[in-house]
């Protein structure tokens, strides 16, 4: 299978952007379409990707607002993440801290193309990146340092990189040049409206911040 950073590619080049949404679903902030279903996760995912769908080139999902509904979450997760349609990249953000989730992004669980950790070494880093077609991003805000990374980049390369959530708006890259940032968006565009209206407000706020490529 291609390494992440070629299938990055081809989602942007698909996709003529580096728009990525980001999925945080709360149920408090639904919008009023969604309240009517008991379990709203799901076709709130589905609205958002049936709204987004061609003006992106990756979802990132985000792992606690899941799992905050338990069992129910998790299969709103993973179904959302199956209605992905290809070649459009799935990142689960943990952020993960220990390999001990290492199979929950593979194909025989979630089935994302790539993660984001937390707290980097090289053992984590390594375990992480045993196969070519995922993505690790870590967290730059813990002060790591770029030689380590490039060391490892070259001997993984297109697999690593990094991301920030202090910045608006939050960015993931690849240290592979090859790729353009990721621009990860969030409530401004999944809650750009609670109305009726909702599904053309979540597109005009993705037409608003699509960065075209």
């Amino acid at each position: 299978m291609s390494r992440f950073s070629d299938r990055l590619s081809t989602a942007q080049a698909a996709s003529h952007s580096a728009l990525t949404i980001g999925l945080a679903p709360e149920l408090e902030k639904m919008p009023l379409p969604m309240q009517a279903h008991d379990d709203s996760f799901l076709p709130f995912g589905k609205a958002i990707i049936d709204a987004t769908h061609d003006l992106v080139c990756a979802y990132v999902f985000d792992l606690a607002a899941y799992l905050s509904l338990g069992a129910s979450g998790a299969v709103a997760l993973e179904r959302t993440l199956a209605y992905v349609p290809t070649p459009i990249i799935k990142i689960l953000h943990g952020p993960f801290a220990s390999v001990d989730y290492l199979r929950a992004f593979s194909e025989s669980a979630f089935g994302v193309d790539g993660i984001t950790l937390a707290i980097p070494n090289d053992a984590l880093l390594t375990a992480y990146l045993t196969r070519s077609e995922y993505g690790v991003f870590v967290d730059a805000s813990n002060g790591i340092h770029a030689e380590p990374l490039v060391a490892l980049d070259r001997e993984y390369p297109g697999q690593l990189g990094v991301y920030t959530l202090n910045s608006n708006p939050r960015t993931l890259s690849l240290l592979d040049p090859s790729c353009a940032q990721l621009r990860w968006h969030g409530e401004e565009i999944t809650l750009a409206s609670r109305a009726s209206d909702f599904r053309d407000a979540v597109r005009n706020a993705a037409l608003a911040r699509r960065v075209t490529i």
